[in-house]
């Protein structure tokens, strides 16, 4: 698992919108990969999830919605 630090940074289609919006997994504000909460640096920062990071559930990792 790798640190969200270690990511690479998201394409912004528009400043400051998180991926996490554009996302399959998220749904009425909850993340299947952080149902506590996802963490400000993936939701408020330039980070692209596409890989696994520490503290989160499973191997789930962003996805376009459909």
């Amino acid at each position: 698992m790798r640190k969200i630090e270690e990511l690479p940074f998201m394409p912004m289609t528009q400043v400051g919108v998180s991926n996490c919006a554009s996302c399959k997994h998220l749904r009425r504000s909850v993340c299947k990969a952080f149902p506590k909460g996802i963490p400000k640096k993936l939701l408020y920062g330039p980070y692209w999830h596409i890989v696994p990071v520490e503290g989160q559930t499973g191997n789930v990792v962003w996805e376009p919605r459909k």
